[in-house]
């Protein structure tokens, strides 16, 4: 699922909270991993073995056959499936072979199922950013882009240089008794502050409790540092906010246009003023000139020590942010249909068609290592697990409507690879009678399955309530509820009806954590059963294309869809 929201001072760890960084929209550390090659030879192999295995003579929708695909595109060899990488290129290879197992064929104008999606990956230039530190004129402590240091959204290009303070968290807030800058003069300085808040995640302190306040937003936080004529910033995360390796990576770096980092943070960037975030590792090393630790300086700051108190004269730092160039990165959606009876199957012709998608693509992995690699298992092996095994259902039915099974790229860079299907008509969206998402639907089994649906969607709706109380799920139904948090919402933007399945967020998410142990197969197999039952209850008359679609509103025939306003 995409993180959509404003680039807020949380950490991907807790991404729940409000604040869900775009940090995880990032070039790979490897440059390799920018240029789209093929998949290499083992992880091919690998992929054809996985996609053959015994597990499949089960019985569609089974939860081993669940599990046989989530562990597959979960697994480490993948890397975090981040477009253009091998790992992603392996997973497609999965899974066009489910596709073709299962009899899904390929759109007659794409090449094996792949439906090719151009993205551009603007960043920053690894070999000119960066932060340097010195005391008497020498070099005490360097970060360098892109795995100890990143820029932030609000950065300028170009560089800052000035004397470091410490000013805590960065935070005035007047209404809480708190205020970092109380005896510091920050003018022309550079501030060295922590992440967050203090508090921070923890019920009933702090400000807000668990829940983040506007004070940790970067914004915020340049906002004050420049009001208090401060000329630049340096954030790091302390240990009572995370102990998990940093994905310090350029946030938001994929497009389907070139576009370079300066107008892509337009929004937000702050003329002059120069931001940084760096790890603990290079903090510790400056602080130590000052006998500190970032370990003991948020144990002060907590504490209520001053920020005053704490000298850093004597060291300099210098923040240097300078642009690359766009760089093309090759990316495919991945595309199987299951065509209406007795349909020659050609997307452009009279059937219509029921669009079920899951995005494959995932955050990638940011250094060596597999404590550095973003699984995605229930982020979004589950929802490919779940389309493979609809495919897998609906293959062997008769149909008054075709399927069309899409897996999509770079969802996670803002739904790039569904904007792209949807833009390029590989089906045209007037012969799109229902599009169902499934994104996230592998965790929190003590809490209701949440079914969002399009107002033109509500009969379909109807059909998930009936399926669901022949099985005994609990379901949250948001009627009339679309937002643009995943691959749906193209289609809703075209006037599609739109239905997505969605199990909720959870600690997990968009974390190392998410893998594939922890997904709960058997209710993913009973979830899949109702939208199976849904499915077949709405497409399963062999009646006109009309009679399919005046089952999907309860007001009217088709045409309803074209005047349904997106939200």
């Amino acid at each position: 699922m995409s993180a959509h929201d404003r680039t807020v001072g949380t950490p991907a760890a807790l991404t729940r909270h409000r604040g869900r960084l775009w940090q995880t929209l990032a070039v790979a550390a490897a440059c390799v991993w920018i240029v789209g090659c093929a998949p290499e030879p083992d992880l091919v192999d690998r992929a054809r073995r996985a996609a053959a295995a015994e597990v499949f003579d089960r019985a569609a929708l089974d939860g081993e056959r669940l599990r046989a695909h989530a562990s597959f595109l979960a697994d480490a060899a993948l890397a975090g499936r981040y477009p253009g990488t091998p790992g992603i290129d392996a997973a497609e290879e999965y899974i066009r072979r489910r596709f073709a197992a299962i009899g899904a064929i390929s759109p007659p104008d794409l090449d094996h199922h792949a439906h090719e999606v151009r993205l551009f990956a603007s960043d920053c230039d690894h070999d000119g950013t960066g932060v340097t530190v010195r005391a008497d004129g020498l070099v005490v402590a360097t970060a360098d882009a892109p795995l100890s240091m990143r820029p932030l959204p609000v950065s300028d290009l170009g560089s800052a240089e000035g004397e470091l303070v410490y000013v805590g968290y960065g935070i005035t807030a007047v209404e809480h008794g708190w205020d970092d800058y109380r005896g510091v003069d920050a003018t022309g300085r550079i501030a060295l502050m922590l992440r967050y808040e203090p508090g921070a995640f923890d019920r009933g302190a702090g400000f807000g409790g668990e829940e983040l306040t506007d004070y940790s937003l970067f914004t915020t936080k340049a906002d004050t540092a420049r009001r208090h004529g401060a000329i630049g910033m340096i954030v790091v995360t302390g240990p009572a906010h995370g102990d998990e390796p940093e994905d310090l990576r350029t946030p938001q770096t994929l497009a389907l246009e070139p576009r370079p980092i300066a107008s892509r943070w337009a929004r937000t960037r702050m003329a002059g003023f120069l931001a940084a975030q760096i790890d603990r590792s290079a903090a510790d090393d400056l602080l130590a000139t000052a006998g500190l630790s970032v370990v003991e300086l948020q144990g002060q700051t907590d504490a209520g020590l001053s920020p005053a108190s704490v000298d850093l004269s004597g060291l300099v730092a210098r923040i240097t942010v300078e642009a690359a160039e766009s760089v093309p990165v090759a990316a495919r959606n991945i595309v199987g249909l299951l065509p209406a009876e007795g349909s020659a199957g050609l997307p452009g012709g009279e059937q219509e068609w029921i669009v079920i998608g899951a995005h494959h693509d995932h955050l990638g992995s940011f250094a060596e290592g597999v404590d550095s690699i973003y699984y995605g298992a229930d982020d979004n092996a589950s929802g490919v697990a779940g389309l493979l095994e609809l495919g897998a259902a609906l293959s062997g039915t008769d149909r008054g409507v075709g399927i069309a099974l899409v897996a999509f790229t770079a969802e996670e860079q803002g739904l790039l690879g569904s904007r792209a299907f949807v833009a390029d008509g590989v089906i045209p969206t007037d012969r799109i009678a229902l599009m169902i998402n499934l994104d996230m639907i592998g965790r929190n089994p003590d809490q209701p399955v949440r079914v969002y649906t399009s107002a033109s969607a509500d009969g379909f709706a109807d059909a998930v309530e009936r399926a669901a109380a022949t099985h005994g799920l609990d379901v949250s139904m948001r009627r009339g509820v679309v937002e643009a948090v995943s691959d749906h919402y193209p289609f809703h933007r075209a006037g599609v009806p739109v239905v997505s399945v969605f199990t909720g967020l959870h600690d997990d998410y968009h974390r190392v954590t998410d893998t594939a142990d922890r997904l709960d197969y058997d209710r993913m197999g009973i979830i899949l059963s109702v939208v199976f039952d849904a499915i077949a209850e709405i497409a399963g008359v062999r009646g006109s294309s009309h009679e399919v679609a005046s089952r999907l509103s309860a007001n009217a025939g088709f045409l309803i869809r074209a005047t349904d306003t997106p939200s």
